[in-house]
């Protein structure tokens, strides 16, 4: 039930991913992370390294421009007029 009313309201991890409101999906172990904590911890080691990685390249003034332009843009929407 919870599952579906997440699907419908477009709450699920992808949804997020697509409408830009998280910067990655870490993908969790089959079943969910608390079925293997050593694997789960494995993936989000890899991405927070790779992230890291990828932010380093970006000059700070640059970070900070881009997360106030991408937190600016959450919340709003454009009404369309019928």
């Amino acid at each position: 039930m919870k599952e579906k009313a997440a699907e419908e309201l477009k709450l699920t991890s992808d949804y997020m991913n697509k409408f830009g409101l998280v910067d990655t999906v870490v993908p969790e172990p089959l079943g969910g992370a608390h079925w293997d904590y050593d694997v789960a911890a494995g993936n989000l080691k890899n991405q927070i390294i790779a992230t890291l990685q990828e932010l380093k390249q970006i000059p700070a003034d640059d970070r900070v421009k881009q997360r106030i332009e991408k937190f600016g843009k959450m919340g709003f929407w454009d009404e369309v007029a019928s």
